[in-house]
């Protein structure tokens, strides 16, 4: 199922255009000017507009990924839709969107309960939600998924210590400088 980018700024269609070239893409997928017309949008398939959308994100066009991964949220096929989730779930923590993200990072975990990145990046937009119970559910997931990860264990931490937990969370902190000192 193709993706028009018709409907996104300028400039995002044209840096649809140099991703187009860059990947490699022949020139019918292109922008194709011609003397007093406007220049076609662009289709791509699903799989290239998530390529694109990672692109302009790694570029720091942050805006301009969110809306190609926001319009591939609902109409990506089912082989992808954990890459756009994931991939949208980090754009949205950029953009400050810690809700949508946060929900982003759980569809994702009903959809894989053994991802530890997606329990992981839910707990932290939980955290950047100031939602430490939330937060604790999803770092004592990750957790259990890799026990030894210090990044967990840290923030596992501070949303006990955000719970005023903080017998917990210096146990953990104690722990962790025990076990990894070079943290």
């Amino acid at each position: 199922m193709p993706v028009s980018v018709a409907g996104s700024s300028g400039a995002l269609r044209r840096g649809a255009g140099v991703l187009a070239l860059g990947l490699g893409l022949t020139a019918s997928v292109c922008l194709a000017a011609v003397p007093g017309k406007p220049a076609p949008a662009p289709t791509y398939t699903p799989a290239q507009t998530l390529e694109n959308a990672r692109s302009l994100a790694s570029a720091g066009q942050i805006e301009d990924a969110a809306v190609l991964l926001d319009g591939l949220a609902t109409a990506a096929p089912s082989e992808l839709k954990d890459d756009v989730l994931f991939t949208r779930g980090l754009v949205l923590i950029q953009q400050g969107r810690f809700q949508a993200s946060q929900e982003s990072f759980e569809e994702l975990v009903r959809r894989q309960p053994e991802f530890f990145p997606a329990r992981y990046m839910a707990g932290l937009a939980a955290l950047q939600r100031n939602l430490p119970k939330d937060a604790l559910v999803h770092l004592q997931d990750a957790r259990k998924l890799r026990p030894t990860d210090a990044a967990t264990q840290l923030q596992e931490a501070k949303a006990r210590y955000l719970m005023a937990d903080k017998d917990n969370a210096f146990k953990i902190l104690k722990a962790l400088v025990e076990t990894q000192p070079t943290f």
